[in-house]
Order: C-alpha cells, then sequence, then structure tokens
C-alpha cells in the first residue's frame, strides 16, 4: 500500500487568510519523500460562501450543525464536497486521484493508497471527516472519503514519527469507565455493556491479548496507578467528557456508584503520560468532546498525542450512549481481526452510516477523529495466538473446557511482566509462583500463560518433577525439557536433535553410570543446547508440579544436589554473567505449609525453594534480581462477572443474563468468603450448563 501526505498550509494572500495544499509521496518526515503535486491557493472566503441552496457554510455554522444536529441533512454532504473542491483547487486532486485509480487496477492484495491529513490548526475544527471524495464515473456524484477501506484516510499531528517499533505480545487492553450508569433516563445504558462487547470481541479473535478491566475509580491516584500497573498498549475510556466549569479545560469525568465524583482534566493527563516511562499506542475515548477545538481549551486528544502517544480516537461532538456503543462494537471487531487502526475506523464508519438509525446523511458516522503521529499500519499489531496449544498434552484442558479460574489476566500480565519488564518494572530471572491452600489453580494459571509466553516469542519448556515412572530423578526432568518423541506441543515436542545430540548420548551414558561426573556432563550438554537452538530467544524453563499422590517425584536430596544447584541457582545468581544460562528463565510452582507445632507458615516446599527465594544481595540488603515470589490469590469477588462472560462464552440466553445481574449485585456487596465464592462459581456451573 502506498503512502501519502496532503498537507495544508497557511499562506500570506491580500485578500485574506488563505490555504495551500501540497501532495506527498511517503510518510511525513521518512526518508526518500517527494512532492507530487500543489501550489494553487483558496481563501477563507472560498471556503465559508454560502452553500448552492444559499444556506450558511461559514465556520460557526458548520460546526453548530456537525456538533448539534441530529437529524439528516444535505449540509453534511454539501460541507464534505466543499472541502474536497478546495483541495482540487490547490492542484492535489488530479494526482491523487490518478495514485489511487492505480492503485485499485494494480490486482495487489493489498491495492491501495494511505492518505494522512496534516491540517494546520486554523483549520482543524473543520471537520475533514465528511471529506467528499467525487467520483470521476458519476458526474456530480461524491462519495465520502474517509469511508473507503482500500484508501484510508487519517489525520497526522502536528509532530510526526516517521517510524516506530514494535514487539511486544501478547497486546495489554485497559478498559476504563467513569461510571456504570451513563443515562439517568435509560437503565439499559451502562458502561459494563460496552466494556463486554470489547472484551467478547477479542476473547473469540484468536489474537494473543490480555484485557483488563478498571471499572469507575475512586480516585486520580487509584486510576494512575492501575494505568502504570498495567501498562497498556491500548486504552479505552467509555464515560462523559465536557468542558470544566470555567469553559477553559476540557476533562473527562468519573462518578462513583454512591454517587460523588471527580476529574481528570487536559492538564492533568498530558502530565501523567508525559512523565510516564510507558506510552500506550493507542487510547480511544468514546466520550462528549474528546476531540473537539475551542479557542481556549485543548482537547484530551490532543493533550495525549502532545504527550508522545501515538494513536487518538476521540469525538469532536457529544455523543450518544447507543452511538458510542455500536462504534466500539464496529471499530474493536475490526481490531480483532487484524486490521490497522485507520481500516479499523473505516469498518466502523460503514457499519454507523449503514444503519437506518444514522444514515449517510447523518453526521454522527464522521464524529470519530483519528489521528497518528506515526505510521497506522506501526501503531498496533495484535498476533495470531499459536493454535498448538489447543491441542497440546499439557495445556489442551484450559482451551477445551471452561476453568475454575477463567483467564486470571492480571496474574497472567503479572508473569509475563517480571521476565518482560515495562516501565519501571523490575526484571526477573524466575518466579516462584505459591500460595497458603493447595487448590487455587497455580497449575492452571501456568498451563493457561504458557501459550502467552509462546507468543512473546519464549521458547518455553514444560515439565513437572512429578511421573508414573518408578526412581524418577532430575535426569527425567532434563529429558521432559529436551522433549520426547511423539508430543506435538510447542512446550513438549523434541527440540532439533542438530543441538542435543551430546545431550542425547551423555544422558545415556549417566543412566548407566550416574556417577556425579557423568551428571554434571549431562546439566553442562543441556545447558549448552538450550544456548544452541534458542537463536537469540529467551528461554523459559516450567515446572509445573513438585508432587503428586500416587506419582513418584524426584527425591529431595536429588533435587537439592542437581536441579537446585546445577541449575537453578545458576540462573538466579546474575552476578557474574554465568554464559551457560545466559536468557534462561524458570518458573516454578511452589506450596507454603502451616504444620510446624508453632503454627506458623513453613518454608516453601520440601524442596528447599526457599534457597532461590530468601537470597539478597549482601551489599544493600535487598532481593536480588534472580527470582521473585509471586502469590496466587483466592479468585477476586469483582472478577465474578468477568468469570460467567467467559466461562459462558459470553452467551446472552436469558437465564444467564439474569446471573449475570446477580454478579453485579454480588461485587458490590459486603465481602464474601471463599467458601461463599466456591458456591457461586458451583452455581455458574450449573447455570451454564443449564442454558447451554
Amino acid at each position: 500500500m502506498e503512502d501519502l501526505l496532503i498537507k495544508i498550509v497557511e499562506t500570506p494572500d491580500p485578500r485574506g487568510p488563505a490555504w495551500t495544499s501540497e501532495l506527498w509521496s511517503g510518510f511525513p518526515g521518512a526518508a526518500g519523500t517527494t512532492k507530487l503535486a500543489g501550489g494553487g491557493i483558496f481563501t477563507e472566503a472560498e471556503l465559508e460562501s454560502p452553500g448552492p441552496g444559499g444556506e450558511p457554510m461559514d465556520k460557526a455554522a458548520v460546526l453548530r450543525k456537525v456538533r448539534e444536529q441530529d437529524s439528516d441533512d444535505e449540509i453534511f454532504v454539501e460541507i464534505g464536497v466543499r472541502l474536497y473542491e478546495l483541495l482540487d483547487r490547490t492542484g492535489i486532486a488530479t494526482e491523487w486521484r490518478a495514485r489511487r485509480d492505480a492503485a485499485a487496477a494494480s490486482g495487489e492484495a493489498d491495492g491501495g493508497v494511505r492518505t494522512y491529513l496534516d491540517v494546520p490548526p486554523s483549520l482543524a475544527e473543520w471537520p475533514w471527516e465528511l471529506l467528499a471524495w467525487k467520483d470521476p464515473l458519476a458526474p456530480g456524484q461524491f462519495d465520502s472519503a474517509f469511508k473507503v477501506p482500500q484508501h484510508p484516510i487519517v489525520r497526522v499531528s502536528a509532530r510526526p514519527v516517521p517510524s516506530l517499533t514494535w514487539k511486544d505480545s501478547p497486546v495489554r487492553i485497559l478498559l476504563l469507565s467513569g461510571q456504570e450508569q451513563l443515562d439517568a433516563k435509560d437503565p439499559s445504558a451502562t458502561a459494563s455493556k460496552e466494556l463486554r462487547l470489547i472484551r467478547e470481541a477479542f476473547h473469540k479473535s484468536g489474537r494473543s491479548v490480555l484485557v483488563e478491566l478498571c471499572e469507575v475509580p475512586a480516585s486520580i491516584s487509584e486510576l494512575e496507578n492501575r494505568i502504570t500497573a498495567v501498562a497498556p498498549h491500548v486504552l479505552h475510556f467509555i464515560g462523559h467528557g465536557n468542558l470544566d466549569v470555567g469553559g477553559t479545560e476540557f476533562v473527562i469525568q468519573f462518578v462513583g456508584k454512591t454517587g460523588g465524583g471527580w476529574e481528570w482534566s487536559t492538564n492533568q493527563i498530558k502530565q501523567f503520560f508525559s512523565a510516564s516511562q510507558w506510552k500506550p499506542r493507542l487510547v480511544v475515548l468514546n466520550s462528549c468532546h474528546s476531540s473537539q477545538r475551542e479557542l481556549n481549551a485543548t482537547p484530551v486528544a490532543s493533550a495525549l498525542l502532545a504527550a508522545g502517544v501515538p494513536a487518538v480516537v476521540g469525538a469532536q461532538a457529544a455523543l450518544q450512549i447507543n452511538y458510542a456503543r455500536d462504534f466500539s462494537n464496529a471499530f474493536y471487531g475490526a481490531l480483532a481481526e487484524g486490521q490497522s487502526v485507520d481500516r479499523a475506523m473505516v469498518r466502523a464508519r460503514n457499519d454507523l452510516s449503514n444503519t437506518g438509525q444514522y444514515g449517510h446523511k447523518h453526521r454522527h458516522w464522521a464524529l470519530p477523529v483519528l489521528t497518528v503521529s506515526g505510521p497506522a499500519p506501526e501503531v498496533l499489531r495484535l498476533k495470531r495466538v499459536d493454535a498448538r496449544f489447543a491441542y497440546c498434552e499439557v495445556a489442551r484442558d484450559v482451551y477445551t473446557r471452561p476453568g475454575r479460574f477463567v483467564n486470571r489476566t492480571a496474574d497472567r500480565r503479572s508473569l509475563m511482566c517480571a521476565f518482560s519488564p515495562v516501565g519501571s518494572s523490575e526484571r526477573f530471572r524466575g518466579v516462584i509462583l505459591h500460595s497458603d491452600a493447595t487448590q487455587v489453580g497455580k497449575e492452571w494459571l501456568v498451563k493457561r500463560s504458557l501459550r502467552d509466553f509462546t507468543d512473546a516469542g519464549f521458547l518455553v519448556r514444560y515439565a513437572t518433577l512429578v511421573g508414573r515412572e518408578g526412581g524418577r530423578s532430575s535426569l527425567d526432568v532434563l529429558q521432559e525439557w529436551r522433549g520426547r518423541p511423539g508430543l506435538a506441543s510447542p512446550v513438549l515436542a523434541p527440540l532439533p536433535d542438530v543441538h542435543f545430540a551430546e545431550f542425547d548420548r551423555a544422558l545415556a551414558d549417566a543412566r548407566q553410570t550416574a556417577d556425579a561426573r557423568s551428571i554434571e556432563h549431562v546439566f553442562h550438554t543441556f545447558k549448552a543446547g538450550l544456548q544452541s537452538v534458542r537463536q537469540g530467544k529467551p528461554v523459559l524453563l516450567v515446572l509445573g508440579r513438585f508432587r503428586q499422590r500416587d506419582y513418584a517425584w524426584v527425591p529431595r536430596e536429588d533435587f537439592r544436589e542437581h536441579l537446585m544447584a546445577k541449575l537453578l541457582l545458576p540462573i538466579h545468581a546474575t552476578e557474574p554473567a554465568d554464559p551457560e544460562v545466559q536468557a534462561v528463565h524458570a518458573l516454578l510452582i511452589a506450596r507454603r505449609h502451616s504444620d510446624l507445632p508453632t503454627g506458623l507458615p513453613n518454608d516453601f516446599d520440601e524442596f528447599a525453594l526457599q534457597q532461590l527465594s530468601m537470597q539478597v544481595d549482601e551489599k544493600h540488603q535487598t532481593p536480588a534480581d534472580g527470582f521473585r515470589q509471586q502469590r496466587v490469590e483466592e479468585f477476586a469477588r469483582d472478577q465474578l462477572e468477568n468469570y460467567l462472560d467467559e466461562f459462558a462464552e459470553f452467551s446472552t440466553a436469558e437465564g444467564l443474563e439474569g446471573a449475570r445481574v446477580f454478579m453485579r449485585a454480588v461485587v458490590t456487596s459486603a465481602r464474601w468468603s471463599p467458601t461463599e465464592l466456591r458456591n457461586i462459581e458451583l452455581m455458574t456451573e450449573r447455570l451454564v450448563k443449564a442454558g447451554g
């Protein structure tokens, strides 16, 4: 797809305010861009002259129509035609049209032209999204230029960045609401409906994403702390926005369930994101006036772009609640399919304009404004998940049936960030996953996270200390990590023989001799094999189970002397770096016991994992940058409704909808005990079976 830039610039003219436009090849600021056409002038008087029927088309009249009129009106087409005619007058339309036609006729799968529109502040308030492209095959007919899928158009900020780097996966998405009840007159107009639609789109998409919710934060500190913790690639806000009381600053508003509220102002938003080490790649403000410009007030969207956010969607007027929900459904549906942000906007505009409620001659489809500071295809890249996990011998149960803990997105994101930190997060070489109880889903969480790490580019290997064979040893664990013939799982299948031929020979010798020297050689060749096969990838070694009833497991002494001493402790020790375990990480499941006579919690497991978790940097008396302890909590009350959604695959059956209402009552009620929560989960399972 070819990139073009239409750059409109102010130019002196004795007749008054005037502009010229230029057509350039490539993204602004990129190497090799050339000017293709332009030079003619149009004036403010020409821009604001009355329409064909004599109706006023001055700036004030146009903005009043765009911001206030809900009924259909030919004026919205005429505004778009006027804008196109003025571009045509500057001499760029012929070349622009020729390049679009040539791209469309090329027969290429991605044949088309992506146009970036650079508009100066003096014209930025005008509704360029209404731009009407002249149809060369039908004289006098015009098509909405911003609704052509193969030729997307997007505004570009005043400070473009020619390229954006992208390496992250899974994509982190934070859905934020300002208040639950969005319309006092309509009880069904709730923020949770929109957030649930977005979650559903990604849940069913087959894309590698982690979707979290932040519903009606109680304070600005709670909100900013949550954004910092999640470090989202996509931040979506649904709620109300407006000018503050003094009319000098735009704000987005938060109203609690029991009344009372607070505002996040444009200035505060700009300060927060400017100071943050992490910038979202895309912010969607599904709120009124979020891209609306005023003489004395900067819109929230502009503040986000100025703070370094690469892409922002805002609204140039007030939004109806049902419109905002329909927009989200179409826009995120397209993103979930893997569309770029500009093409997702085209999908949303077309869906809205083809709905009888809005229609082509309504303003609604043109209200969303997408502005980017970098190339649109580089803003966001949603990767397809590794489909092999649906058949993975160790993890398929979490994909083929609903799990008790559903997606546990926050826990999974925390695991990812331990090894691939964002912002100011610390980097660790290992995580010890633990809890006080023995049945809270640690193993399930690890299985669910295996795909996340694979999607993120890790070479992941899975093993357990337990097995059906007698006399299980550390050598069997190494054999599982290396892989066994006949398994197709990404985490269990054999690694290429070329990298592990020496290990295979050493392992066979060690099983015969079982002396210390031969075992040492097995570990040496195993680590050498990992360094050879990883080819720049980080490695994650997972120990998913330490012991199991009716199974054999690696004895304590064996684990301490071999796996612990020869592999885990070298991974833990970061100074000096051990080249044998460079880029190797470990994820371990552990348990705490409280069976000592004192009644106090015992150390981690019987396998002395405290050697990893309790070591400290003696110089600074802080935990060494090696292994982090991560606690798995009981199922959280505020996850109950999300749990029901995913357990039931977002079913809308009447019985399940009733259960969802009940869940919302649960999360706003008093504290529930673990037993009561488990009873709720069992009730949900019965409801799903009855409704399904």
